[in-house]
């Protein structure tokens, strides 16, 4: 993705969104001087939860902490919006023994 081209025309209702703190994404590896952007997006919700029970994909297990990440996507052409929900795992090092051994011989 690339930032906003500071010279690129937002219009009324556009400059509202950057305003509102969303960010202009375009399309990664398509930058020419023509190119378009593609969707505004937001960041909405950020919430640690802890797994009650194995996820479907196997890649969270029953116990493991992870990020629940809820974004806003608005396409700059048509202006529908939807919502796009992301789970990111927080590795812990060694979490399973983080715990207080004591001294054991």
């Amino acid at each position: 993705m690339r930032d906003a081209d500071p010279n690129y025309d937002l219009g009324e209702n556009r400059s509202r969104l950057k305003s509102s703190g969303y960010t202009l994404c375009w399309e990664a590896g398509l930058w020419t001087e023509d190119a378009q952007p593609l969707w505004w997006e937001k960041t909405i919700s950020r919430t640690r939860r802890t797994a009650r029970r194995d996820h479907k994909n196997g890649r969270i297990k029953a116990g493991d902490q992870y990020w629940e990440i809820v974004t806003r996507i608005i396409c700059d052409s048509s202006g529908a919006s939807f919502h796009s929900r992301t789970i990111h795992r927080i590795n812990h090092e060694d979490h399973h023994t983080s715990r207080s051994q004591g001294n054991r011989p």
